[in-house]
């Protein structure tokens, strides 16, 4: 029996359902277009890829200015210069569409035999968003910055004990680092 046949020995009601469900369903289909999403499928679908060097660069020279902004407010600090020093890679997240799809089959032989198939699938793609001039690129949900692995705190007035106390105290709670990993040294010049 075709599905033409099916549809006219259906209710006029059922039909009209039908007919509803295919043009919202194709309407669905259409709408990453409409709004500029597209999906991508490649092979090798990582869901993290590593960023740039010069992005974690950036991040680094980010923190140490406003750490050099905070720290130069500490009473007697003067002028102060810090160098922060990363460890691995950044992560960056993207966001994907994933299908997974599963069949449970049963057969059995003429020898009287059952036998179970089960078949799992996964198909994963990254969500590319389409910018006004036609190019295209993934979106991102998570940026995960490489871990700080040492500080180095170079302040004029870090020759005295309770400065350098204070300015080491400032840096774990500004970054959450433990101490060993900040290195808070005298520069040269006098203080403000």
């Amino acid at each position: 029996m075709s599905p033409g046949e099916i549809l006219r020995k259906l209710p006029d009601t059922v039909r009209r359902g039908v007919l509803i469900m295919l043009v919202v369903g194709m309407g669905l289909l259409t709408l990453p277009d409409i709004v500029g999403i597209r999906r991508v499928a490649r092979e090798d679908d990582p869901p993290q890829a590593q960023t740039s060097a010069g992005q974690e660069q950036d991040h680094a020279a980010r923190l140490a200015r406003q750490l050099e902004d905070i720290l130069s407010r500490v009473q007697g600090a003067g002028r102060v210069s810090v160098q922060i020093f990363l460890g691995s890679d950044s992560v960056v997240t993207y966001a994907t569409n994933t299908t997974r799809s599963r069949t449970d089959r049963e057969e059995a032989t003429e020898a009287g035999l059952r036998s179970r198939l089960l078949e799992e699938s996964t198909q994963s793609t990254v969500v590319l968003l389409r910018g006004p001039g036609g190019d295209e690129r993934p979106l991102v949900t998570a940026v995960q910055y490489p871990e700080v692995m040492g500080v180095l705190v170079v302040a004029q007035g870090a020759g005295d004990s309770r400065v350098k106390e204070e300015l080491i105290r400032a840096v774990q709670a500004a970054l959450g680092v433990p101490p060993h990993r900040v290195r808070v040294m005298r520069g040269g010049g006098s203080p403000r």
